[in-house]
């Protein structure tokens, strides 16, 4: 038992050093005006759809402003990320995933 507690607290001291950073993600469509279920995916969440928001909540500023947002949370590191559109497409055929860098975040 006192194996298990001592593993238990290093995983925690462990834990509690990989302070996390928000990083917000956006797409901008206010010239289209055309994109109804932006979602955002990436290694930061092992490339799972998650969607954005254009409601004023989860990182996005301004409700119904075609700026579609979302707060995710990150430690450091180098990720890469995009948005697929409704219908399961990539925003930007073609071009290489955007990125974004946490440092300091410990």
């Amino acid at each position: 038992m006192k194996n298990l507690f001592t593993t238990s607290m290093v995983l925690l001291s462990f834990a509690a050093l990989q302070a996390q950073t928000d990083v917000v993600l956006t797409v901008d469509d206010t010239n289209n005006k055309t994109k109804t279920g932006i979602k955002f995916k990436g290694q930061f969440n092992s490339w799972a759809e998650v969607s954005a928001f254009d409601d004023g909540t989860n990182g996005d500023a301004t409700a119904g402003d075609n700026i579609w947002s979302l707060k995710v949370s990150a430690t450091d590191g180098t990720y890469e990320w995009g948005a697929v559109d409704q219908d399961g497409a990539w925003l930007t055929p073609g071009v290489p995933n955007y990125t974004f860098t946490v440092s300091g975040s410990s």
